[in-house]
């Protein structure tokens, strides 16, 4: 604990909330760690090495949760019918839009091979649909939409722009983390990552909206898949 408030208070010296090196830096680690997911060191723990280092970056910048979006809407039901309706809708654009219209350009759908094993297996359906509400839902709307796009605004701040430029970096590498689905699969989820960006942004850069939407936008697709109804799986 004195490490992390020694840190702080070198942090709080050096205006970490707002030097560009900082920042780089901060980026730097991100996407080493993001990395480790490609060579298959620490697949699924990247995200929560990433998570930490996240958290250990919001406490040394004293910005706490909020500083991500992590904060209580002005309206639960609100937020859940909007999540909800975000999450069908992004499912429902990805399999009768989006992938179709990528696979014509591709010549291929997305590979979903990974997920196989979930067709007609109740026990591999439950286990993805708790990575989808934690690793996938959570933890990558933080590190995607809630960091990400916040620190790339801080970046850019002189810009007028700045959560355009965060919100295309972050659906970019949010798209390219998806590279075993392939060429279409990482052009799908880079998609999807723009259009849960945007739902941070009209949602007044509240978290709580694209979590709900990613996590039932991926549930169906699971669903689908148990069932045998997805395109390509």
């Amino acid at each position: 604990m004195w490490v992390l408030i020694s840190w702080r208070s070198s942090f709080k010296q050096m205006k970490l909330h707002s030097s560009r090196l900082a920042i780089f830096v901060e980026f730097l680690i991100i996407l080493f760690l993001i990395f480790t997911w490609f060579i298959h060191i620490i697949p699924f723990a990247s995200t929560i090495f990433a998570l930490v280092f996240i958290l250990i970056s919001i406490f040394a910048r004293r910005r706490g949760l909020k500083g991500i979006g992590l904060v209580r809407p002005k309206s639960w039901v609100l937020t859940l019918v909007i999540g909800f309706v975000g999450g069908f809708g992004c499912q429902f654009l990805s399999l009768y839009a989006v992938e179709p219209l990528i696979s014509r350009i591709t010549g291929s759908l997305p590979d979903l091979s990974n997920f196989a094993t979930i067709k007609g297996d109740t026990k591999f359906l439950l286990t993805w649909l708790t990575i989808t509400w934690t690793i996938a839902a959570f933890g990558e709307e933080i590190i995607y939409r809630g960091y990400m796009m916040n620190r790339v605004s801080d970046f850019f701040r002189n810009s007028r722009i700045r959560w355009l430029i965060g919100l295309f970096f972050s659906s970019v590498l949010f798209g390219t983390i998806h590279y075993y689905q392939g060429l279409s699969g990482m052009l799908s989820t880079g998609i999807s990552g723009l259009f849960f960006g945007a739902y941070f942004l009209v949602s007044g850069r509240n978290l709580w909206a694209p979590i709900l939407a990613h996590g039932v936008s991926n549930s169906i697709g699971f669903i689908l898949i148990f069932l045998g109804r997805y395109p390509g799986a």
